[in-house]
């Protein structure tokens, strides 16, 4: 029988896990808020031409839906989905707006705290649990 202190199957702290999981998640906020995205298609090939592989991927679907086990149909669907997520993603350009000493100190401490309380969590705990009573008996 478990308790609803138990963490992962362990003798772990519920309390050190949420805990860990709440830091975590506002460091991964205090990041993200710093973090400033821009895109423009096709910078991969620096002239836009991500088209192209959906002239493919549209040929790959007439050719799968015509015959279900065509290996070229579906070299084509997937080949083409997943050149054209590659070229999303490629266009992609992340900065960092600036930000004092003190704020990319706190999503350290937040990152690697929450981090470690949530590892710490998940392994059993000395002094308590089941695993203990079961070493026992």
């Amino acid at each position: 029988m478990s308790r609803s202190r138990d963490v992962g199957g362990t003798s772990g702290g519920l309390g050190e896990f949420v805990a860990g999981v709440l830091m975590t998640a506002a460091g991964f906020y205090v990041l993200t808020d710093r973090i400033t995205v821009h895109s423009g298609w096709g910078r991969f090939w620096q002239g836009g031409h991500g088209g192209l592989t959906l002239i493919a991927v549209l040929i790959g679907f007439v050719l799968v839906f015509y015959n279900g086990r065509n290996p070229l149909g579906w070299l084509l669907v997937v080949g083409g989905i997943g050149f054209s997520l590659f070229e999303v993603l490629s266009s992609l350009s992340l900065s960092m707006r600036p930000m004092p000493l003190w704020e990319m100190l706190l999503i350290f401490l937040l990152f690697g705290g929450g981090i470690g309380l949530t590892l710490k969590a998940i392994r059993p705990h000395r002094g308590g649990g089941e695993l203990e009573k079961k070493r026992d008996d």
